[in-house]
């Protein structure tokens, strides 16, 4: 291998010459700050053409590699597409993804984005958690309401088109049933899941179809708590007209009777 003719022959098109750099050279710091100075589409030039004939394992080179951290050097080997990756992108935006560290610099920086990434979940937490204490105070106290102009799918979207954590669902769930059931009817929570029952139901009575007064009815208590999650909306809730509601209370008496 020849630096000097490498140098010189990054601007010809010869491929298959034993002076360029072949599959386990090595590579030292000059031979790197020529490569990494040549015009990038340059670079394949400087690499012996093995014409499609790729060695087992793919191209390795051992390169001399000076940690832009600590600045010490050292020796490693490096696929053909890392060592294009450190010449090409080294002078770029993605220099610290691409460009080598040395073993205890990236252990110091493994620790730093650990320490980061801590970091940035507590943070999380606590906006989780200011989140739904203004969730909470907004949306079940039985005194506020929506103000008029808020449309349907406003108020719906309000309630339940956001995405929260586990522990959000909790908080709301125990709120819920700390509240006496009548005064939970009253809050803008229960207007949001009202509103989405009765537009999926097409403001019709899911058992007889009719249009006249309707009421959202819990088939089950079960998930009470939870009714801003949809799919639970969907299976727990049911819209029921004046007479149906009547008729489905009264069935449920029967079965308690029976039982």
């Amino acid at each position: 291998m020849d630096k000097e003719f490498i140098k010189e022959l990054l601007s010809t098109e010869d491929g298959t010459s034993d002076k360029l750099i072949k599959d386990g050279d090595f590579i030292d710091s000059e031979l790197l700050e020529i490569l990494r100075k040549s015009n990038r589409k340059n670079l394949p030039k400087a690499f012996y053409s093995y014409k499609g004939n790729m060695p087992n394992g793919g191209y390795k080179y051992l390169v001399e590699l000076q940690c832009p951290v600590c600045n010490s050097t050292h020796k490693k080997i490096l696929s053909k597409t890392k060592l294009m990756q450190v010449l090409v992108y080294s002078n770029t935006y993605s220099y610290d993804k691409y460009v080598y560290h040395c073993e205890s610099c990236e252990i110091e920086d493994k620790n730093q984005e650990r320490i980061e990434s801590e970091r940035q979940r507590k943070i999380n937490e606590e906006n989780a958690r200011i989140r739904s204490k203004q969730y909470i105070e907004n949306y079940l106290d039985p005194n506020r309401s929506f103000k008029k102009e808020v449309s349907s799918n406003e108020k719906i979207d309000s309630i339940m088109g956001r995405f929260y954590s586990h522990n959000f669902d909790e908080e709301i769930k125990e709120t819920i049933l700390k509240m006496d059931y009548y005064e939970f009817l009253k809050t803008p929570y229960w207007d949001g899941i009202r509103n989405y029952k009765l537009k999926r139901a097409k403001y019709c009575c899911q058992l007889c179809g009719g249009k006249g007064v309707l009421n959202v009815h819990h088939k089950t208590y079960e998930n009470h708590g939870r009714e801003h999650i949809r799919i639970i909306a969907d299976k727990d809730l049911v819209v029921l007209c004046k007479d149906c509601h009547e008729k489905f209370h009264d069935k449920l008496a029967d079965k308690e009777v029976s039982a």
